[in-house]
């Protein structure tokens, strides 16, 4: 025992043990990092657990529908045909279907009818100008003794779908309303 005792006081040992305890505290200080480390984790993925948790027993979100058609309502042959004539067009005929698809209900309005080529230019730029987003498809256009006999086909819809969110997005080469090869209009 006496030996031990005199190793323990011999100074050609005391670096080494300063080097030893050196060793043994940033081993210590290390190994408490790491336990903060994970226990840090733990913490985070049990709060992240906890709100997916929260998440999953929330009632769902009422849908965005039932405004948007109020907001847009669906186009009545009376209004277009007082769109039609506004134009200087006289209307023969219109007749109208729906059609419910996954992005809204679509009006398509059949028409036919006679007027001059200027007129039913016009009628195209009224029509798009309109807060209704609508497609006008000309489907014949021929001389009669009234003038030009048009038939076309307008298909109006209330919910646009995905079209702006994929127009101005990030990842297309002209996303956010920027023009090809130009700065920003806007």
């Amino acid at each position: 025992m006496a030996d031990w005792k005199r190793r323990l006081n011999d100074r050609a040992y005391t670096v080494t043990f300063l080097l030893l305890a050196l060793f043994f505290l940033l081993g210590g200080g290390f190994l408490k990092l790491m336990a903060a480390e994970k226990e840090n984790l733990s913490s985070v993925l049990e709060r992240e657990n906890r709100m997916v948790k929260a998440f999953s027993t929330r009632p769902a979100a009422p849908s965005s529908r039932p405004f948007l058609e109020n907001l847009f309502p669906a186009v009545s042959s009376p209004s277009l045909l007082a769109s039609l004539e506004a134009a200087g067009l006289s209307v023969d005929s219109i007749t109208e279907e729906q059609k419910e698809e996954e992005m809204g209900i679509f009006h398509i309005f059949h028409v036919s009818g006679t007027g001059s080529y200027a007129q039913i230019v016009q009628t195209f730029d009224i029509i798009k100008g309109k807060e209704r987003w609508s497609a006008v498809n000309l489907k014949e256009l021929k001389r009669s003794p009234k003038g030009l006999a048009y038939e076309m086909e307008i298909r109006t819809f209330q919910i646009r779908g995905t079209y702006e969110e994929e127009k101005y997005s990030p990842h297309r080469p002209y996303g956010h309303r920027e023009e090809p090869g130009g700065k920003n209009p806007l």
